[in-house]
């Protein structure tokens, strides 16, 4: 069942120390969140996958982190869901030896966009999904 959006829902944030332990916050936290923004049970648990495969590289993958946190913030745009999971490493590209690296092909294949913003500050997943589509 999809629910009306809730326009007087406040954006999300979230910040939670690189541990995986952590990654079970996140869902608890972010599902009932995803849920007042209108999405259906699918889509709201294909957007939490997502996020979750994001978070999980910000926890295990960045390159020298200045901090050993990383943030998660969503908001509602013009009828797009976006999701920002932020860490403050260097990107780590894969390695030719590793049987790795396929999690970006797997929340392309759960949202609507994926976007990978490399900075000097660290690097951001950014995940959109068109909530008008959300029953693909």
């Amino acid at each position: 069942m999809t629910t009306e959006p809730d326009p007087t829902a406040d954006p999300f944030s979230l910040v939670l120390p690189t541990d995986a332990s952590q990654l079970a916050v996140l869902r608890s936290e972010l599902g009932p969140w995803l849920r007042l923004q209108g999405l259906d049970e699918r889509a709201a648990h294909d957007v939490l996958v997502a996020t979750g495969e994001a978070a999980s590289n910000a926890i295990e993958h960045p390159c020298d982190p200045r901090n050993a946190v990383f943030r998660v913030e969503g908001r509602v745009d013009d009828g797009e869901l976006v999701i920002r999971v932020s860490d403050s490493g260097r990107w780590r590209g894969p390695s030719l030896l590793s049987r790795r690296g396929r999690g970006l092909a797997f929340m392309r294949g759960l949202v609507s966009d994926v976007e990978v913003v490399e900075s000097g500050s660290g690097t951001d997943v950014v995940l959109r999904q068109h909530l008008a589509c959300e029953g693909r």
